[in-house]
């Protein structure tokens, strides 16, 4: 559910300002060397990402306001189920996912808009 999904976000990510809530998080995989399973966060400010594989956990934490663009792509170079997010400094961030891709993209890049237009949204799933 939402509320354990929203508690699990505050332990891991614990020294996050207390007006940094999260939007929503989904299953998904981060490619660093190889891809590695865990989900991906979205607030109002940042793309996060957590992995623990036995006792060896990574964090990803990228705001809006370093993505320059953000890109359907293909994991596999042929199943088109990831995204990836380019930064002001030239790092890339290639998340596949395991629902229909569209759904993440989009909540990411509305997200990053209002975000560079420092705009607050309502964001609301029924």
């Amino acid at each position: 559910s939402f509320q354990i999904r929203n508690k699990d976000f505050n332990v891991i990510f614990n020294d996050l300002s207390s007006d940094e809530q999260l939007i929503i998080g989904y299953p998904c995989a981060w490619r660093k060397d190889v891809f590695m399973h865990g989900r991906i966060f979205l607030s109002m400010n940042y793309v996060f990402f957590y992995t623990c594989f036995f006792k060896w956990d990574q964090r990803l934490r990228i705001p809006y306001k370093d993505i320059i663009s953000i890109t359907r792509e293909k994991s596999a170079k042929v199943i088109p189920n990831a995204i990836k997010l380019r930064t002001k400094n030239q790092d890339e961030y290639l998340f596949a996912s395991y629902i229909p891709r569209e759904k993440i993209f989009n909540s990411i890049f509305r997200l990053w808009q209002n975000s560079l237009l420092d705009q607050v949204i309502f964001y609301y799933y029924y």
